[in-house]
């Protein structure tokens, strides 16, 4: 999956930053890929790429149905607003 979904990086500077990769899979994967995830790395982990992620990671359909899926967001609720890169 790394070089599926990070062609331009080798396996081993795509490594260097796991929550960055798991965030890129859950943004850009399937079903397949999201299943590979969880099983490797486990749900926690796939929260924490969530929680903790920086302006550019997830698109907003994304950003949406891992909010509700993870149960980081209750239904009828919105999740937060997605992180923004700020230019000062």
């Amino acid at each position: 999956m790394a070089v599926r979904f990070f062609w331009w990086q080798s396996p081993e500077e795509v490594f260097m930053y796991p929550r960055r990769f798991v965030a890129r899979i859950m943004d850009l994967g399937g079903f397949a890929d999201y299943a590979a995830i969880e099983r490797h790395f486990g749900v926690d982990e796939m929260r924490e790429a969530v929680v903790k992620a920086e302006p550019g990671w997830f698109r907003e359909r994304s950003w949406y149905f891992w909010h509700y899926r993870l149960g980081l967001t209750s239904p009828g609720e919105e999740p937060p607003p997605m992180p923004e890169r700020k230019y000062e």
